[in-house]
């Protein structure tokens, strides 16, 4: 068995915005190498870095909701003041795309394309169903853009 190779770790300076993107939609709470230091929380990073934050700081990360690949900004004020916000933009810094939409490594335009499948499948169970009970219906392809669009909204969360 070989033994990975360690990511090279997010160096964060103080009043110095940085634009990241989490490879997972959450961190891992790890207990410090440092004998009687709190635990702190592990991130894997979109570009293949990864950062250790205070807890309070992956509280704040968390309470964004943010999606895998999406970016964000953080900016470190001193040993206990952070800033963490949501960032409007779809890449990263240098045009970089931000990276796939769920943990699968599919983009949006992946997810939208098996929604749709999915939504075929429902609607001609749908049909069937309403046979069986003596009904004739047609759906539309409003009603499948209807069904398609409910279970990505419901896959990837409402942003």
């Amino acid at each position: 068995m070989t033994a990975t190779p360690a990511k090279p770790k997010l160096t964060i300076e103080n009043d110095t915005p940085i634009t990241i993107a989490l490879r997972y939609p959450s961190g891992k709470v790890v207990g410090s190498r440092i004998p009687g230091a709190p635990n702190q929380v592990y991130y894997s990073l979109q570009d293949g870095r990864s950062m250790y934050l205070p807890l309070q700081v992956g509280l704040m990360i968390d309470a964004l909701k943010l999606r895998t690949g999406e970016p964000f900004t953080l900016v470190k004020r001193g040993p206990r003041d952070w800033e963490v916000k949501r960032t409007s933009e779809r890449t990263l810094p240098h045009g970089e795309p931000a990276g796939p939409v769920n943990g699968a490594g599919e983009d949006a335009s992946a997810i939208l394309t098996r929604c749709y499948a999915q939504g075929i499948e429902i609607a001609l169970r749908a049909v069937e169903t309403a046979r069986q009970k003596g009904l004739m219906v047609t759906p539309s392809f409003e009603d499948l853009r209807c069904i398609s669009s409910v279970l990505m909204i419901a896959e990837t969360g409402r942003r």
